[in-house]
């Protein structure tokens, strides 16, 4: 049975049969396009729920399909094929020497969702960080291009100590689908928890659009449920919104959407087809995001990041121009119908360098991307669907979507 590899942390896909090396963009087949952890970066004895971001075309048999997670303590890559480089016996052993007691299980259910609960102290794993021989000995599994110990924990290890999640969904008409995605859990108590993004809708202006007028307010409930979610139907007369659909969004008590958006910027798109765009047109997306979504990084990670990315500038223990408090925010588009930006195979990618690379406005519009809708003989199908995916480069990641009615012609 043919099994597609998606490495979630950088939206890669792997196999030769893959229909979207060219057009990543592209919503036809199914796939899973990420996995978040809430939280991303959990403590000692507290529990993550994982959950996936599914596209499921309307009659394809993953509609059915069943749901396998599991997790390894380890980092992964891809030179052993994103393999666990050690064995849940072998974990056993190491986690009772370090006088941890029993180790938990790698197996983390069936469910459409997943919990797991983090089992190390952030002192065990700062520990790991900086003594990696622990886990790899000189004879063991993994090396580093010069064979010797690897690095496994980036950052002086303040960004976390990265594991793996698996989750693998089958059947599909593509076979099984296997997802792997990085958590980094705490290695230091002090340093703030990194958290998931925070989104909002979706606005989209063109020649002849509506103005606005005012200020666009997301008005759609928030769904605190977590759970997969189900693109639905595929087919020109589907009218349903996203099935179990779950958007981390700042809310005020009757549960509407309250965070910053931009003025008179077209329509606010909704997850009911109500907006029609035109086809052949160049329309432009924004996505609504706050500028704090953009996290401050601790003195501490900031001075690490620096020094990692620019070692020479701080031989003298001053402060690099180039240093970057906030994080940076990789914004991935998807879509059933068109193409984004110049039709590139990159050009749904999009998002915020972090300050100051990006302080002269919000976001510097770099949460708006360019969008045209194929003619109808192309694209017969009256309907199509937006989803964005947000990540932070340190395991956050959130999700909104939006969809929209075509013009019949041309």
């Amino acid at each position: 049975m043919p099994r597609h590899l998606v490495l979630i942390g950088a939206l890669a896909l792997f196999g030769c049969s893959n229909r979207h090396f060219n057009t990543p963009q592209a919503l036809d087949v199914p796939r899973v396009l990420a996995i978040q952890a809430e939280p991303p970066q959990p403590r000692l004895g507290t529990a993550t729920t994982l959950q996936a971001l599914v596209f499921i075309p309307a009659g394809d048999l993953g509609e059915s399909a069943s749901y396998s997670w599991r997790w390894c303590p380890l980092p992964t890559n891809s030179n052993n094929n994103y393999e666990c480089p050690i064995t849940e016996a072998e974990f056993g052993q190491l986690y009772a020497s370090l006088g941890l007691g029993v180790a938990p299980s790698f197996d983390l259910g069936t469910g459409k969702t997943a919990t797991l609960v983090n089992p190390f102290p952030a002192a065990v794993l700062m520990s790991l960080c900086q003594n990696p021989g622990i886990l790899f000995p000189s004879t063991g599994p993994v090396s580093d291009l010069d064979g010797g110990t690897p690095s496994i924990c980036a950052y002086a290890g303040l960004e976390g100590f990265p594991i793996t999640i698996y989750l693998s969904i089958a059947p599909t008409s593509l076979g099984t689908l296997d997802a792997v995605y990085t958590v980094y859990l705490p290695t230091d108590d002090s340093v703030p928890g990194n958290q998931n993004p925070v989104l909002g809708g979706i606005q989209a202006t063109w020649k002849g659009a509506p103005d606005a007028g005012t200020t666009a307010v997301e008005t759609q409930p928030y769904d605190a449920s977590p759970s997969e979610i189900d693109a639905g139907e595929a087919t020109p007369d589907g009218g349903e919104s996203l099935d179990g659909a779950a958007v981390s969004t700042p809310i005020d008590a009757a549960g509407v959407y309250v965070g910053p958006v931009k003025d008179s910027d077209g329509v606010l798109l909704d997850n009911a087809f109500t907006t029609t765009l035109p086809r052949q047109k160049e329309i432009q997306l924004h996505l609504q995001i706050p500028v704090a979504s953009s996290e401050p990084f601790s003195p501490a990670l900031a001075d690490a990041i620096d020094q990692e990315r620019n070692p020479k500038l701080l031989k003298d223990g001053t402060r690099s121009l180039a240093k970057r408090d906030t994080e940076a925010l990789d914004a991935y588009w998807f879509t059933e119908a068109g193409e984004f930006g110049d039709g590139d195979p990159r050009s749904n990618i999009g998002g915020f360098l972090g300050f100051p690379d990006d302080i002269d406005s919000l976001f510097s519009r770099a949460t708006d991307i360019k969008w045209t809708l194929p003619l109808s003989e192309d694209y017969k199908a009256s309907t199509t669907r937006v989803i964005v995916v947000v990540r932070d480069r340190r395991g956050g990641v959130g999700w909104t979507f939006a969809s929209a009615s075509l013009e019949p012609t041309p």
